[in-house]
């Protein structure tokens, strides 16, 4: 059956506008990133909610134990940080910044029921020997715990050690700071938790940025549409560690979101270079070609992507839009019965074979993916509108019209937020 003209332009600009907004469902990393974008800005609640949701996907990650704890511990939720350290621990028995993160709390809480002076020097012993007795945070850490055991004059000898290394002038400062009271034969205790940066549970002394601390500082800046900020933290980062793919991944995401297109690809290239199994890379650089209109260069990354991630739904999606944009309707309608396949619950999924399917004719495989995508996501107006046309063109006037006014009626509902 021949589409009229309108109903075509219809159902192809809702396949355009919605299918490229659809990416594969949210990862353990993403409930990640998102954590680390509530905690920079105090909403520790919202990060312990978003870990929570992550280690449910990657239930063996210790350093998402070990973050989730961090957040507890900002929240003053003291012994749930302790069992999160304590599980980051079981899962890395190496993991040194753990030990440290434990035995620092078991040293300085404020809460005198949950110190633990013993306890605390034979993690921070083991947070320094994992150190090799190098890392002047874990010796701090080792002089609190030791302080609260009542071995002062060891106390006094990690502190003194710390202030041999070069410090910066608030490092120092706290560091004669907490020299003092040991001398005195008093412990150091934290009155108030202070805000970090998401990453450590803080021994007083500030750590030196890594790579990896300019890259949770990105992705924080990325999540509040800071793309220069992001941009120069990522610049940081792969000037600390040339050979960290990741960060050039995201510095294309960045440069991909500020339309610096073929800057964008330069880094998706140089990350695929440093790993050339990294399907995510290919899938974002099969997009940014895809918004060059190089459609043959978008299908090569998207089947490069499934070629390394075989479950990959977000690149059989993605492949799908471009095959159908090249007029490949088989193709596309393949890929579309993959994703939903492997995510039955992929509204946009079913938008996008419905699309394909109108443009074939079959109105009525059509209409009932609008009707899946309404009762998966009852939100979706560009669902409500191609619905609408596939009525249309089918005779049933009235059922059109309600659609297109419950469309319009979400768009404005839409609009107005």
């Amino acid at each position: 059956m021949k589409q009229s003209p309108l109903l075509h332009l219809g159902l192809l600009w809702a396949l355009l506008a919605f299918a490229p907004t659809l990416s594969a469902q949210k990862t353990a990393n993403d409930y990640c990133d998102s954590a680390k974008a509530k905690y920079s800005t105090g909403d520790f609640a919202g990060a312990i909610a978003d870990y929570d949701q992550a280690i449910t996907l990657n239930p063996g990650s210790a350093k998402i134990y070990r973050r989730r704890g961090n957040a507890k511990h900002a929240q003053g939720d003291f012994a749930g940080a302790i069992a999160d350290y304590t599980k980051t621990i079981e899962l890395d028995p190496n993991f040194s910044s753990a030990y440290n993160d434990l035995a620092w709390i078991l040293a300085t809480c404020p809460e005198d029921t949950i110190r633990n002076g013993s306890k605390a020097v034979e993690y921070a012993t083991k947070a320094c020997e994992l150190k090799e007795w190098k890392n002047i945070y874990c010796l701090d850490t080792l002089a609190a715990a030791d302080a609260e055991a009542g071995n002062f004059n060891e106390a006094v000898k990690w502190e003194s050690k710390c202030l041999e290394s070069t410090l910066s002038k608030d490092d120092a400062d706290r560091a004669r700071q907490h020299l003092s009271l040991y001398q005195q034969k008093k412990p150091y205790h934290e009155r108030k938790r202070p805000i970090d940066d998401g990453r450590a549970s803080v021994p007083t002394l500030s750590t030196p940025k890594t790579a990896n601390d300019y890259c949770d500082s990105a992705k924080a800046k990325y999540s509040r549409g800071d793309f220069a900020g992001a941009i120069a933290d990522y610049n940081k980062a792969i000037a600390l560690q040339p050979d960290c793919a990741p960060a050039y991944f995201n510095r294309g995401n960045t440069k991909k979101a500020e339309g610096f297109l073929d800057d964008a690809i330069d880094d998706f290239d140089q990350a695929i270079e440093l790993n050339p199994s990294y399907a995510i890379a290919y899938n974002n650089r099969g997009l940014t070609k895809y918004a060059k209109n190089d459609l043959a260069g978008a299908i090569a990354d998207f089947n490069k992507a499934i070629e390394f991630d075989a479950s990959y739904a977000g690149a059989y999606n993605n492949r799908g839009n471009a095959k159908d944009d090249k007029g490949d309707l088989e193709g596309a309608l393949a890929d579309y019965d993959k994703v939903i396949a492997l995510n039955p619950g992929s509204a946009s999924a079913y938008n996008n074979r419905g699309c394909v399917r109108g443009e074939k004719g079959d109105l009525d495989g059509a209409l009932a993916d609008y009707n899946k995508v309404i009762a998966l996501d009852p939100s979706c107006a560009e669902a409500y509108s191609n619905r609408g046309n596939v009525k249309m063109a089918k005779g049933d006037r009235d059922g059109a019209t309600a659609d297109y006014s419950q469309a319009t009626a979400l768009k404005l509902q839409q609009s107005s937020h």
